[in-house]
């Protein structure tokens, strides 16, 4: 979804989401007679779900690629199936990026019906747990430990995809952040049985970064989670601009980010799936911020995700 979040979404102020309040009623309604509706059918490949509850920016990609890496190492054959939205090609290259198989149909049951062909034998969802069509043998559903669900309310009102009620359904849940355990409390009250996971980025070539002064730039779910993690890792930040996710940056664009960070003596600096989005002209004297996916209790999960496929 190409969309910049209004701030409301993540705000205790509840004038726009009452205001909004008829088309959240609207909407979820339709979202169940969607489910209600929905044949799913069980694919003869294991399925293992990768997806979210509040809109974009949970980290579900590099989860996809780190968990297809533990897999491979065990000798699986492993497919990442993306759907094909003309607008997030940043992240099938991101993950083809990793030298990760990706399948990108316009259906993900007919990504699904190819992977099986090519005789795959695990199929990793990045995103879709909204898709009620295909049988999942695990579901992972991602949170941020800074934005874990906004308001709390569903879309166009809040940032949720659907009510939070909907991990009843699922197995694991994986936060990217600091612990939060008032938000583990919620998650524990609603399915005492889902297991919790922590994660956290870390920035690949720091050393090299600290040299400079940037304005940093992104067009991804949550920004600020990203610019918060350049000065976490000790980058000097001076300007933060962000963009709406999967933004499709022009020639114009590039140039003006230029200009802003010639003025102050700044370098650019942004995601490395924003630098699927450019072209090579584009991306010359841009700093791309590389960044690897570490799970505590990585071990427990891996164990976690064996049990299921195995």
């Amino acid at each position: 979804m190409k969309i910049k979040k209004p701030k409301f979404w993540d705000s205790s102020n509840l004038l726009m989401p009452i205001i909004l309040f008829p088309i959240t009623i609207l909407v979820t309604f339709l979202s169940f007679a969607l489910k209600k509706l929905s044949n799913t059918k069980k694919f003869s490949i294991k399925v293992i779900c990768i997806g979210n509850i509040y809109i974009g920016g949970t980290g579900k990609t590099p989860l996809s690629i780190k968990i297809a890496d533990f897999l491979e190492n065990k000798d699986f054959k492993v497919a990442i199936i993306k759907k094909n939205y003309r607008n997030q090609n940043d992240e099938r290259k991101l993950i083809e990026s990793a030298e990760k198989k990706v399948f990108f149909e316009n259906k993900r049951s007919n990504s699904l019906k190819i992977a099986v062909s090519q005789k795959y034998e695990v199929a990793i969802l990045d995103d879709g747990m909204q898709d009620y069509s295909i049988y999942k043998d695990l579901n992972i559903v991602c949170f941020t430990s800074n934005q874990p669900i906004g308001n709390g309310f569903t879309i166009p009102s809040g940032p949720l995809r659907e009510n939070l009620k909907a991990i009843n359904k699922c197995d694991i849940a994986m936060i990217n952040g600091k612990p939060n355990l008032e938000f583990e409390k919620k998650l524990l009250k609603i399915n005492d049985n889902i297991k919790i996971y922590y994660s956290k980025y870390n920035l690949v070539n720091k050393e090299f970064l600290k040299e400079y002064n940037y304005l940093a730039f992104a067009g991804i779910g949550n920004p600020e989670n990203f610019f918060d993690l350049l000065e976490n890792e000790g980058l000097n930040i001076k300007k933060r601009i962000s963009f709406p996710d999967h933004y499709s940056f022009s020639n114009n664009d590039i140039m003006n980010l230029f200009e802003m960070a010639k003025k102050e003596n700044l370098n650019l600096i942004t995601t490395e799936k924003d630098s699927h989005r450019l072209s090579n002209d584009q991306l010359k004297n841009i700093s791309i911020a590389k960044i690897s996916l570490k799970i505590n209790k990585l071990e427990n999960l891996q164990e976690e995700i064996l049990s299921k496929i195995q």
